[in-house]
């Protein structure tokens, strides 16, 4: 699915849900795509097993291209321009040994450092789960899209069901303040991309998909 910006009244704002831990990795990845961040995941999963299983979101779209930049001594880099997404591990291995794991991805430029200093300097793991409204319009709230078992943690907690929960909150919000506007906006064509968010799949406590 497409969760595209789509214009929105000015008065319907600011209100954005997190979701928020001391104890569970949590990872926002920019500008890239699906493929890449489910090699990421497998990746921290095989460096750390302890984080257990894992749930990808998409928290927003765009086409994956490649813009060419230039910095101050006008040398040439490529900069990606993508989608967004999440990464929700299940298990609480406490808040140092998150910290260490994004460190170590900051260091693989797989994160920037400026993410790292945030975690450290707020002591805590925070994704979005609500929409957020830009100069653009309305950013809709993360879908899940992938659900990735830790064949290498025997032991699964359930903290991606605690998040589960807390999008669901975040999805409630999304429909009481838009579905009006979304319901007139996709009217005209007969699509509505924004309906199948309704078809958001959600994990049982054995982390399968029902949707």
């Amino acid at each position: 699915m497409s969760q595209g910006l789509n214009p929105v009244p000015r008065e319907k704002c600011g209100l954005i849900l997190g979701y928020t831990s001391r104890r569970q990795l949590l990872i926002d990845l920019d500008d890239t795509c699906l493929e890449k961040v489910h090699k990421i995941a497998l990746m921290i999963q095989d460096q750390w097993p302890k984080v257990g299983d894992c749930l990808i979101l998409e928290s927003s779209y765009s086409p994956l291209i490649q813009h060419t930049r230039y910095n101050k001594d006008h040398w040439p880099y490529f900069k990606n321009q993508g989608s967004n997404y999440h990464l929700v591990f299940s298990n609480y291995t406490g808040l140092n040994y998150c910290y260490k794991v994004v460190l170590t991805l900051a260091g693989l430029d797989v994160l920037n450092y400026g993410y790292a200093k945030i975690r450290d300097f707020r002591g805590d793991m925070t994704l979005r789960v609500s929409h957020a409204v830009t100069t653009e319009g309305v950013k809709t709230p993360p879908k899940p899209v992938k659900y990735i078992r830790n064949n290498k943690c025997k032991v699964v907690d359930d903290g991606i069901q605690q998040y589960l929960r807390c999008l669901d909150a975040g999805l409630y919000l999304f429909f009481a303040y838009f579905h009006t506007e979304y319901e007139a906006y996709n009217s005209g064509d007969g699509s509505n991309d924004y309906a199948e968010i309704l078809t958001v799949d959600t994990a049982d406590e054995r982390g399968r998909f029902n949707g």
